[in-house]
């Protein structure tokens, strides 16, 4: 999927999300990429804890423009009440667990 086509399906994914603690984020597939991110994330984006980062949804779009265009993406769920921690799933195992009702474009 190209960037601009994972920022249409988090954008419509965003409103079946079962609870506040609950919010999307677009980044890479593979962890160590995701490490990186989170780094890159930290150092160029305010916010006293990644989930505050991550909620950035206009500055993390301008950051994912800045990456290599061959590394994979992906639409995340990420559950933000456990502050120390970033615990992530993807969309489609958060429909199979939550039933959200959210059908795949």
């Amino acid at each position: 999927m190209t960037l601009k086509e994972l920022i249409h399906e988090e954008d419509i994914f965003q409103t079946f999300l079962n609870t506040s603690n609950d919010y999307t984020l677009i980044a890479p597939v593979d962890m160590e990429q995701f490490k990186k991110f989170m780094v890159l994330a930290d150092n160029h984006i305010d916010g006293y804890t990644m989930h505050q980062v991550f909620k950035n949804k206009a500055a993390i779009r301008i950051l994912l423009q800045s990456l290599n265009p061959n590394i994979e993406l992906a639409v995340y769920v990420i559950d933000d009440r456990i502050e120390d921690n970033i615990l992530r799933t993807t969309c489609d195992d958060y429909i199979n667990r939550f039933n959200s009702g959210f059908l795949k474009l």
